[in-house]
């Protein structure tokens, strides 16, 4: 396959589609259900809260072994590490498996510690859980995302959208809502979605795909609404989303007529073994314009049966992603939610997985079906209702409408609870979620918090103390957390750093 251009390779595409699909039918799929995740881990340096860009070494030093076996990556910012759990077998230990994972990579990474940047220099990495840094700095932005094909590919994609809304050659330019205009280099409009800490995978049986794929999708936005990122870019506050996907989403619905938070068509059909192939298929039919003659295929394993096909769903942007791997002469199909953005703490993350696979596993077992709890067009609005006012979204559900706290609190917890019990699967950190929903908590909202209380301080000093407070707290739930108990670590940062703002002698009037 090295080497295959467009045409060549979207037939390869076509071709494995079809042997999918015979091999789905022919019961070649696995039969158990399972569940893993990916967590984005952003890198700071410990002593000024910085945006480390070490995770080259960091990882490369993983790899070698000299801390642990955890399967880690770069993935696509210097910055970030991705840390990719394997999936576990659903059943009594599963959860506390997948904490361990991320337990141990803590360990790996603080072990590390001394690691190299992309300039050479010595920095003192420590891992936060917010999937994006709040001490992310415009220059920051200027760093390319790393060399994988399907990166810039989707860069180029990007490129190509903004050359058709007349943007050539022009930066990415934010008008916040006290007018301050923010230029970014728009080679990073990828980096401004790099919100989300952690994706949960369920894999299935093919003939359950279609069931779990459509009851994600009623899901999504009201899990969404306590987990949703910071609406904040290097200080600024957005409204929502909008001035990061959406228009994206929009763009690339009225060129091809899809939807990347939901897919194509509604619901899938249920109850057959074709509910995989179809969702792959109505993403290849409508995704083209994203794969923009590619040459990949230095990212493809070769010998894999699907290697065209995986290469080709890992690089379309989908919030609910439809998944299939190969391991051991058997398909596994699974369904992995791209767009929660939960954090900032291990167990704040535990949470929004238990709640999820809770859920899941209680509307399995009581045979409810997504289209019975929410049509199409509502499961797609919640969504958006969400991402832009999070906890207080008002919602649909069964009929009814409910403010998103409320929501959660006495409907869905309690049958998050009910679906793990019955599994055998301890129901204990749901706890964390109803603690923070109690609270009306989320990470945007503490991050706001802050930036609100140190309003007299430069907004890159609060985004700073505000990295060097998350990373002293990775196995600490929201909910425990304060906002003014950041000020010291503000206090911390060096009055050198605070020169360079131009307010070093405003330093004692911060506190």
């Amino acid at each position: 396959m090295t080497g295959l251009h467009n045409g060549d390779y979207l037939e390869e595409c076509r071709q494995q589609l079809e042997n999918l699909r015979i091999a789905l039918n022919a019961g070649l799929d696995s039969n158990v259900w399972k569940m893993g995740a990916e967590v984005e881990i952003p890198l700071i340096d410990q002593g000024t809260g910085e945006t480390a860009l070490s995770a080259f070494d960091l990882s490369h030093k993983i790899h070698q072994g000299q801390f642990c076996d955890c399967d880690n990556s770069p993935e696509s910012f210097p910055g970030n590490l991705e840390l990719n759990i394997k999936p576990q077998v659903i059943g009594a230990d599963c959860l506390k498996e997948i904490e361990q994972e991320m337990i141990k990579a803590l360990v790996a990474i603080g072990s590390a510690n001394m690691t190299t940047d992309i300039n050479g220099n010595l920095v003192r990495a420590k891992p936060i859980f917010t999937g994006i840094s709040p001490g992310l700095t415009a220059e920051m932005f200027g760093v390319l995302t790393t060399p994988k094909q399907r990166y810039v590919q989707l860069n180029n994609t990007l490129d190509a959208l903004l050359n058709a809304r007349g943007e050539s050659g022009q930066l990415l330019q934010f008008v916040y809502g006290d007018g301050h205009i923010v230029q970014l280099p728009r080679m990073n409009r990828t980096d401004i979605g790099m919100g989300s800490s952690i994706q949960p995978h369920i894999g299935c049986p093919a003939k359950d795909f279609a069931w779990l794929m459509n009851i994600s999708r009623a899901l999504m936005g009201i899990l969404q609404s306590a987990t949703v990122a910071s609406p904040r870019i290097l200080g600024h506050k957005v409204p929502g989303y909008q001035e990061g996907r959406i228009w994206l989403w929009e763009e690339l619905i009225q060129m091809v007529d899809f939807d990347p938070m939901m897919g194509r068509g509604g619901y899938l059909k249920e109850g057959t073994t074709d509910g995989l192939y179809e969702a792959i298929k109505a993403q290849f039919d409508s995704n083209r314009p994203l794969i923009l003659n590619p040459e990949l295929t230095e990212e493809c394993n070769c010998h894999h049966p699907l290697s065209a096909l995986c290469h080709y769903m890992g690089t379309g942007w989908f919030h609910i992603r439809p998944c299939v791997a190969f391991v051991d002469g058997e398909y596994q199909p699974h369904v992995e939610l791209r767009n929660f953005s939960t954090g900032p703490s291990i167990p704040d993350m535990m949470s929004l997985l238990s709640v999820y696979l809770g859920l899941v596993l209680f509307f399995k077992d009581k045979g409810i079906s997504a289209e019975s709890l929410l049509s199409y067009d509502e499961a797609r609005d919640n969504f958006y209702h969400a991402v832009e006012k999070g906890l207080d979204a008002e919602l649909a559900w069964c009929g009814e409408r409910f403010k998103a706290d409320k929501l959660l609190l006495d409907v869905l917890l309690p049958y998050a609870h009910q679906g793990l019990k019955g599994a055998g699967i301890d129901d204990g950190y749901v706890g964390h979620l109803e603690r923070s929903v109690g609270k009306k908590l989320t990470a945007a909202s503490f991050i706001d918090a802050v930036y609100e209380q140190f309003t007299n301080v430069p907004e890159d000093v609060v985004g700073r103390g505000l990295a060097l407070y998350m990373s002293d707290r990775p196995c600490s739930p929201i909910a425990d957390w304060c906002a003014s108990d950041v000020g010291g670590y503000i206090a911390s940062i060096t009055s050198e750093a605070v020169q360079d703002c131009g307010n070093a002698t405003q330093e004692a009037a911060y506190f």
